[in-house]
């Protein structure tokens, strides 16, 4: 009986630990597949010397796909919105109304054909998810470089940080 109730204790202490480190790799995994997917419009883009899309699915989801700018031909898409497991992860777009982005041949970043706004930053978060878990997908313009940031770190010398 007392193995019992200490399993108990240490259980009761242990638990929401256990669930934040759940939401915070759900959270990861999202972003890492946001990140992927623009790099992988960028890397299309210098392959097929050619403009490549990137179009963040509307609202808060997460799902996206690459499309050959000219002509729209699919090169790939994500598999579903909340690729991070269970959790309701959500996006929020910079600047708000953004959903996409284009590369040149280059790599660089141009403006969309449709001369919507470009994508420059998405956040990444589960809606009352634990404090600083939210991670940043910055996209660089015009050389489009593409990196994952945490907007709670404020340091200077950390490299985690969001310029």
């Amino acid at each position: 009986m007392v193995t019992g109730v200490v399993l108990a204790v240490l259980l009761a202490i242990g638990l929401p630990s256990f669930n934040q480190f759940i939401v915070k790799n759900q959270i990861k995994a999202s972003a890492e597949a946001v990140q992927n997917g623009v790099q992988l419009a960028r890397g299309e883009a210098v392959r097929l010397n050619a403009k490549v899309r990137f179009t963040l699915g509307a609202g808060t989801s997460s799902s996206w796909s690459v499309n050959v700018d000219s002509g729209g031909a699919l090169i790939q898409q994500s598999r579903a919105s909340g690729e991070g497991g269970s959790a309701s992860v959500t996006t929020t777009r910079t600047p708000a109304n953004a959903t996409q982005i284009t590369f040149n041949g280059l790599g660089r970043v141009v403006t969309n054909t449709d001369t919507s706004a470009t994508l420059t930053a998405v956040d990444v978060a589960v809606s009352g998810g634990p404090p600083n878990s939210t991670l940043r997908i910055q996209i660089s313009s015009p050389g489009g470089q593409v990196r994952i940031c945490d907007p709670s770190v404020t340091s200077t010398t950390d490299t985690r940080r969001c310029l």
